[in-house]
């Protein structure tokens, strides 16, 4: 079972504007990724992750194989949450993952 939790979902808040080196109006705006979002897959199964460019495919896959650390939130596979593994038990946990990507 993979499981991602962080917030509930909210719309990014704009910040405050700033002028750039030329005096152009730029807004300063931070992303976030996988803001609220809550997975429960079974132990075998196969999932197609889908979406347009830019929605977080990678970053989902990325964070379920511990291949990236979260900022916020927890992801438990199979019960073991991965943000207390140490670099070489992520590494031994990675070799019992498989991805399939397709272009």
């Amino acid at each position: 079972m993979v499981r991602a939790r962080g917030r509930p979902w909210r719309r990014p808040r704009r910040r405050r504007q700033r002028r750039g080196p030329r005096g152009d109006d730029r807004t300063a705006h931070v992303p976030t990724a996988l803001d609220g979002v809550d997975l429960a897959l079974a132990t075998g199964s196969f999932t197609a992750v889908m979406g347009p460019s830019g929605s977080g495919r990678s970053t989902l896959l990325n964070c379920a194989a511990g291949l990236d650390r979260l900022t916020t939130g927890a992801v438990a596979v199979a019960g073991l949450p991965l943000a207390g593994l140490s670099d070489d038990q992520l590494t031994r946990f990675g070799q019992h993952l498989g991805f399939v990507v397709q272009a």
